[in-house]
């Protein structure tokens, strides 16, 4: 297969608000974000025979920084009305300009607290090159072996001969998931019956009344793993892991194709995504593990963002690297470009050292351990 180019960015997060120092750690640039986003641009433009596609890992702007105070979430509502979509236009625009033949924009949690679930299905704030969330990006791809249902936020397509691409929606099972709403700090108000549930699911294995006004999302005493179960993160669902299985499948059936897997939310626990994993990542590693439907190599990589403070794991058994890109509202030149190939990863990022994950040959030994992965 030939070599698979596109440039990444996570967790942008930009706002029209100060500066703030978070856990005595990090200082989030919520304004200069954009900044960093234009020299990413810069940079993704210098790239010789250009680039795959570019890929925005999601929380393109801050849900809790002015834009989500004007309360407008019309659905019917066109691009440029509201100030959530001003803003992400001009962002979009940064996206724009390199003249990737795609550009896909994942879907984060801050961008449901700014945007309602259908309003990033139709969004089309683009021009005649990139495309933005959802249907107008599966749509031009004309993937008609694998469809997702109609408004749904997950679809795959061949980027590349040899190289399928598939878009995970880390948020079509969570308490968030219709959005239009503020960031859910304490006093969750439910209205929709598909969170509803997910809320059921989240205090069953959480010992906190989300519902409470000030609870503290981190009181239940969960450990490990147990500490993903609060409303920031979400799960795949049934539906759309009965899709991807699908998916992997049909690949697997294929003597040269690889999949490439892209998620807001980290699909692995290990080394420090505990508190920042997928509710149901389990299924999801379960899939990759199984030969029925997924022989080792044939997933090279699963790459991430959420996780600000970024993360990597291999899982041997599958040949996976579980990649978790730093977010870039803290980490100004933590962008780059990932270049992958039947031998290797490699992921560049300017003024820094390359890093280089090696990849196994399709259907190499395939042993699950489940107690092994994170």
């Amino acid at each position: 297969a030939p070599v698979l180019r596109f440039g990444y960015i996570a967790d942008i997060q930009h706002a029209d608000r100060d500066d703030t120092r978070i856990r005595d750690k990090y200082d989030r640039f919520y304004r200069s974000s954009k900044e960093s986003l234009t020299q990413a641009a810069d940079w993704w433009k210098q790239e010789d025979g250009g680039l795959d596609f570019l890929l925005d890992l999601g929380d393109l702007i801050d849900g809790t920084g002015g834009y989500i105070q004007e309360k407008n979430h019309d659905d019917n509502a066109p691009p440029g009305e509201t100030e959530p979509m001003r803003a992400a236009a001009g962002l979009i625009k940064e996206f724009e300009r390199v003249g990737a033949p795609y550009t896909m924009h994942l879907v984060g949690n801050h961008d449901l607290y700014c945007f309602t679930r259908k309003q990033l299905a139709h969004m089309e704030l683009r021009d005649s090159l990139t495309l933005s969330f959802g249907r107008p990006l599966a749509d031009a791809c004309k993937d008609p072996d694998h469809p997702p249902p109609e408004d749904k936020l997950y679809y795959s397509f061949v980027a590349k001969p040899g190289w399928r691409v598939v878009v995970l929606d880390a948020y079509e099972h969570s308490i968030i998931r219709e959005g239009g709403g503020e960031m859910p700090k304490s006093g969750l108000d439910v209205a929709a019956d598909t969170s509803k549930a997910a809320m059921g699911v989240c205090m069953a294995h959480n010992n906190v009344d989300f519902y409470k006004e000030g609870a503290d999302w981190r009181s239940g005493g969960a450990e490990g793993a147990g500490k993903r179960w609060v409303p920031l993160n979400g799960g795949l669902g049934k539906e759309q892991l009965k899709w991807l299985t699908g998916v992997l499948k049909s690949s697997n059936e294929k003597k040269d194709e690889r999949v490439i897997i892209m998620c807001h939310v980290p699909c692995s626990t290990l080394p420090n995504n505990a508190g920042t994993a997928l509710w149901d990542y389990e299924e999801l590693q379960w899939l990759l593990a199984n030969p029925k439907i997924c022989r080792k190599g044939l997933v090279p990589m699963v790459m991430s963002g959420h996780n600000h403070d970024g993360a990597y794991w291999h899982d041997a058994n599958t040949g996976t690297h579980h990649v978790t890109v730093r977010g870039t509202l803290e980490f100004k030149e933590e962008y780059g470009i990932c270049e992958v190939d039947n031998e290797k990863i490699l992921l560049r990022r300017p003024n820094k050292e390359d890093k280089v994950y090696g990849v196994p040959p399709l259907g190499s030994e395939h042993i699950w351990h489940r107690a092994e992965h994170g």
